[in-house]
């Protein structure tokens, strides 16, 4: 079998089995077909569908597998609509499968005969999560076509879960463990989204430490990377807009609206400046009104809330450059958000709540618009004045090249190249 990725011959790829064939769903798997086929790869992608079917496209093969339990569902075209209301079964089936009620369609599309006649002669099979189910069909479909495994960990499995059933229930973890081993000792690469997730895996598994890079994600795509002096700057002497893109609440239950906003009010109580701070997203009405429960203490100290609905993409990121400044809330210790990138594009300062030692707290040395701030510490903190004092400056910032895509597909390229002698 050829070690350079340049002679491999043709690449398979287990998206999760709701990523939409149409759109190819997951900005990572999107990101990972257009790399492959830069490169001069043949891709196979297998993804779930409401019915089982193939076709050719431009960058190689489609092939979709329909999920028996019924739980797919076609997403909307729209990109800002609300996703389709969750099937009946899906939380019963959550409770019973393991890792997911994706194993069901897994164990189907690892032995489907489309899969198998477009997967022939498979050099390297890659499987992205979440959820986990993808991993489970990858590495059945690699050993039927004698390949590499591939896989890319967008989320820790039983690192940091962020299902219940996970964090809740040892029997539970302990046989997702016994799997997530098996799979990951099958793997010749795995990827990780961040050096803390990279850690906190090697130390539960050290037998992974050869085989793990960190591969974060990147910049959205065309964004590219301007100098900071194509950002306008902003006149000092007016009201500042802060603004906060996508939900409040996720499905980690210790994030709560007072993390971002408690901090943040103690801040700007302080700093003699008065705006708005803007919410744009798909907020539920729970968390519409969370943020009015604040708004009588944040008019006090000269600031009011506003709500805006979803935008597409590219209107949303017009916005981030024309605020003055971002706002971003993080629970998790071993995730980069994706919406850091996006902010990140806009090359606004940047105030993260974030536990400190967290991935994003371990980012604001390397980052100058980055102001990172515990949301565990109630008291008022000059992080915010600083903050504020960036956003008043009218502060731009250059782009990292290091979240660049083209920076990113070398070290994705050069890790499905190496061999076992490589450097980790």
């Amino acid at each position: 079998m050829a070690d350079r990725v340049g002679e491999s011959k043709k690449l398979v790829i287990v998206a999760p089995y709701w990523c939409d064939p149409q759109h190819l769903g997951s900005i990572r798997v999107e990101r990972f077909v257009r790399w492959l086929t830069a490169a001069g790869m043949r891709v196979m992608l297998v993804a779930g569908g409401e019915k089982d079917n193939w076709r050719e496209e431009a960058w190689g093969t489609l092939v979709t597998v329909r999920d028996p339990l019924g739980i797919y569902r076609e997403r909307r075209t729209n990109p800002v609509a609300k996703p389709p209301r969750p099937h009946l079964l899906r939380w019963p089936a959550y409770a019973l499968l393991s890792p997911d009620p994706g194993v069901v369609w897994a164990w189907r599309a690892s032995r489907h005969p489309l899969v198998i006649e477009h997967g022939a002669g498979a050099d390297l099979v890659i499987s992205s999560s979440v959820p986990e189910s993808s991993h489970v069909a990858a590495a059945r479909i690699a050993e039927r076509c004698a390949a590499r495994l591939v896989v890319d960990m967008r989320d820790g499995w039983l690192d940091e879960p962020m299902k219940p059933f996970l964090r809740h229930s040892p029997l539970r973890r302990l046989r997702e463990g016994v799997l997530e081993r098996r799979i990951l000792r099958q793997a010749a690469v795995i990827l990780v989204t961040s050096e803390q997730w990279r850690r906190l895996l090697v130390q539960r598994l050290p037998f992974t430490a050869e085989k793990t890079v960190t591969l974060t994600n990147a910049y959205p795509a065309g964004c590219t990377l301007p100098g900071a002096s194509d950002i306008t700057v902003r006149p000092r002497e007016r009201r500042l807009t802060l603004l906060y893109a996508g939900r409040i609440f996720t499905s980690r239950a210790e994030r709560r609206i007072e993390h971002l906003l408690a901090p943040l009010l103690a801040g700007l109580q302080g700093c003699g400046t008065s705006g708005t701070l803007s919410f744009v997203g798909n907020l539920s009405q729970d968390e519409v009104d969370g943020l009015n429960g604040w708004g009588a203490d944040l008019q006090q100290a000269g600031w009011a809330i506003a709500t805006r609905a979803a935008l597409p993409r590219a209107a949303a990121l017009e916005l981030m450059r024309q605020a003055d400044g971002l706002l971003l809330l993080s629970s998790s210790h071993a995730s980069i958000p994706a919406k850091l990138f996006d902010y990140l594009c806009a090359q606004r300062p940047i105030l993260a709540l974030a536990p400190a030692a967290s991935a994003v707290a371990e980012l604001a040395p390397q980052l100058r618009q980055l102001f990172a701030l515990d949301y565990r510490d109630a008291a008022a903190s000059p992080v915010v004045a600083e903050f504020v004092q960036a956003c008043r400056s009218g502060q731009s910032y250059d782009m990292p090249v290091q979240f660049d895509e083209a920076h990113l597909q070398a070290i994705f390229l050069a890790a499905l190249g190496c061999t076992d002698k490589r450097k980790s």
